[in-house]
């Protein structure tokens, strides 16, 4: 691979802002059990273009692959997913009730929530929490069965008995815990729906909303299991069962739990090879759910969802408020779900596009025309050095101050996000303050930061970060372009970072990590930590260096990546965990 043809990945969906995922967009279940829109599972290992074979995943120019699987484990359903389930599960007013019922916080870890749901463990509130929202979505389904019925025609059309309650258990309880439920997990289920059916003067209803809150409530839907069972090849490590590959695949690629055409395929034996699970993430990935899992996910990795809750000095930026932040999160989602889905171009145009997607209030702000209609396409001006994420008003708002700029906060993001090469702590002993301005002499963000970095206990720091951000100094705090500060000073956005590059807009700043070869394998590294919620291992190195060749190979396309993580070994295989 010619490792200086580097990307960068992003994707969203309008979608993930106004509804209740997939159902809500009107999505549907797998046609059928073992056919998609993309191709047939039908056991070959016939594979896409740019793709590995299974022999070739062991072995790479002749030369053999090491490989050892990161731990195995549980991993609690991030709050979206929580959501988007319950609306697949039992229709979108019940994941309403759900979400207004009041669920546990996610807590990041590493900046991905994935990683802070499995290591953090979910306290006494938190467990309450589950239970409100399991109650409150419970209480929705028997108000209104249409969705429930479809999976358990009986409780609609009876027999209303203890038989139905066994069929909820085996049929809705198999869905819900995306495995069969044992015979004893039947029973004991059953026998909450006829307490509650007792308890509630013989109502069959009433025993239906306990019999769901019990399964909703469960560990074997709140968490999912990643543990696997021995490889016949290799006891010394554990392949995924069926039912948790496809679960791994669903929650990463649509957000939600499997639905049941994609649970029967997995347990007929549709994923036994690695050209049976590209074809299965394809047909996933052309579905709207999937548009909503990645817009839900870089809302996060982003930071986008933080811009409703930044604030601005009113008296130096009278026009920031609500309808602004919402263009500049919208105008991202529009551009990267239009990048990756629509064109499914090269990824690469994160960082070069000369365009934005611009409303009325982002116009203005942008110094482009408004478009006629509610949204639309507008060239950026050359001479303001605009391009992509890094010239968006999105991100250099949210990494600004309430007054002033901060080129260490959007630096020290640039650095960790996109080069997975974060700036080490600073010393104990060292003072964060920078210089008080001086009314008689006035410095500007820059000389202040280059007075600062003097001092060898920040300098350590904030030479690798704070040049980056020199580069933006052009865009004030609410992503503004201007050619002097608030003081009146003229702006030098001049910055170089040995061994990095030197930049004076956004736009040179995205061709230096354009070029720069640890952009792409961070952003491989970025949906291993998002979709499997954990740090990659050593041990992965060499096979996610494979994904990253398919990646490059394939013309950086976004979706094909995301289909050669799935079926890569990384993704499929586990240790045991340790105790």
């Amino acid at each position: 691979m010619d490792r200086s043809r580097l990307p960068l990945l992003w994707a969203a969906l309008l979608c993930a802002t106004t509804g209740f995922g997939p159902v809500a967009c009107g999505d549907d279940e797998m046609d059928t059990a073992g056919e998609t829109e993309a191709g047939t599972t039908d056991g070959s290992d016939e594979t896409t273009e740019g793709g590995a074979t299974d022999a070739e995943t062991e072995t790479s120019g002749g030369e053999e692959i090491q490989f050892t699987p990161a731990e195995g484990g549980m991993r609690r359903l991030l709050h979206a997913q929580y959501v988007d389930s319950i609306a697949l599960l039992l229709g979108g007013e019940a994941a309403a009730a759900a979400e207004g019922a009041g669920l546990p916080t996610d807590s990041p870890l590493h900046d991905f929530d994935a990683i802070g749901n499995a290591e953090l463990a979910l306290t006494g509130t938190g467990v309450e929490d589950y239970e409100a929202a399991a109650t409150a979505a419970a209480t929705a389904a028997i108000g209104d069965t249409t969705r429930l019925a479809t999976y358990v025609p009986c409780v609609a059309d009876g027999p209303q008995d203890a038989s139905c309650y066994t069929e909820i258990a085996e049929v809705w309880g198999h869905l819900a815990w995306r495995r069969a439920p044992t015979i004893e997990e039947v029973d004991r289920v059953r026998a909450i729906a006829e307490a509650a059916q007792a308890w509630g003067d013989g109502d069959f209803l009433t025993g239906v909303k306990y019999e769901l809150m019990a399964i909703l409530q469960s560990p074997n839907f709140v968490y999912m299991a990643e543990v696997g069972e021995p490889d016949p090849d290799n006891p010394e490590r554990m392949l995924l069962t069926p039912n948790e590959l496809i679960t791994r695949m669903s929650f990463f690629l649509q957000g939600r739990t499997p639905d049941r055409q994609l649970l029967e395929l997995a347990e007929s034996g549709g994923l036994e090879t690695e050209g049976q699970i590209r074809t299965v993430a394809k047909h996933m990935l052309s579905k709207p759910a999937a548009r909503v899992a990645l817009a839900n996910f870089y809302d996060e990795a982003l930071h986008l969802r933080d811009l409703p809750t930044i604030g601005k000095s009113p008296g130096q930026y009278p026009d920031f408020n609500d309808e602004l932040t919402d263009a500049m999160r919208q105008s991202m989602l529009l551009f990267v779900d239009d990048l990756v889905f629509e064109q499914d171009a090269d990824a690469r145009e994160l960082f070069s596009a000369d365009y934005a997607y611009v409303n009325a209030p982002l116009a203005e702000l942008y110094g482009v025309s408004a478009p006629g209609d509610d949204w639309g396409l507008a060239t950026l001006p050359e001479s303001h050095g605009r391009a992509g994420f890094l010239g968006s008003a999105a991100f250099l708002a949210r990494f600004a101050h309430a007054i002033d700029t901060s080129p260490t906060r959007r630096g020290n993001f640039i650095l960790g996000k996109f080069l997975c090469a974060e700036a080490p702590p600073p010393p104990a002993n060292v003072n964060p303050n920078l210089p008080e301005p001086d009314p008689d002499n006035p410095m500007t963000m820059k000389q202040r930061l280059e007075l600062h970095m003097e001092d060898d206990s920040c300098a350590s720091c904030h030479e690798l970060m704070d040049p980056i951000g020199f580069a933006l100094e052009h865009f004030d705090a609410i992503g503004q372009y201007r050619t002097e500060d608030h003081n009146g000073l003229t702006i030098d956005s001049y910055g170089e970072v040995p061994g990095f590059g030197s930049f004076s807009s956004p736009a040179e700043i995205g061709q230096v990590l354009y070029e720069d070869p640890r952009t792409a394998s961070c952003f491989v590294n970025n949906f291993v930590r998002g979709s499997m919620g954990r740090l990659e291992t050593i041990g992965e190195a060499e096979m996610l260096y494979l994904v990253e060749e398919v990646f490059a190979n394939d013309g950086y396309s976004l979706q094909d990546l995301m289909v050669e993580l799935v079926a890569s070994p990384v993704f499929r295989y586990v240790t045991e965990p340790s105790e």
